[in-house]
């Protein structure tokens, strides 16, 4: 996609590494969120407590993931970040990126949404009735 429709932007650039590294969050309608930034060529380690989907537009990097080998990635290529890690990455040419924070249920939260679904298909297909839920 090379356009976002019916975003907001916030005007403050998120500036690393004394400005090597730039971005601008950009928040979508849903409540999601991207950065859309810059990296010079250099060396630097992130962290993050979100999942993250990083697409590089264009440019050259190397990237060592949490429990892998250093990976190459290059123009129209893309990597996943697990949530609560580090990773680290080697910029050879200037990179233009988009990173996709990607929320990610707990198990609880996603056992709770599943019987919640289960109880209202039930429901509305007739498996059971309304005093099923006042016994």
């Amino acid at each position: 996609m090379s356009q976002f429709d019916n975003v907001s932007i916030i005007k403050e650039a998120n500036v690393y590494f004394e400005g090597q590294v730039t971005s601008r969050s950009v928040i979508f309608q849903d409540g999601s969120r991207k950065t859309l930034g810059i990296m010079l060529p250099g060396e630097y380690e992130f962290s993050t407590d979100e999942k993250e989907l990083m697409e590089i537009s264009s440019g050259e990097l190397d990237v060592l993931l949490p429990n892998s080998d250093w990976q190459s990635i290059r123009d129209g290529e893309s990597f996943e970040v697990p949530a609560n890690s580090k990773f680290q990455l080697k910029v050879s040419k200037l990179t233009d990126y988009c990173c996709s924070f990607i929320e990610v249920m707990d198990w609880v939260s996603a056992l709770l949404v599943g019987l919640l679904a289960s109880t209202l298909l039930a429901y509305f297909t007739g498996a059971i009735g309304f005093s099923n839920f006042i016994n």
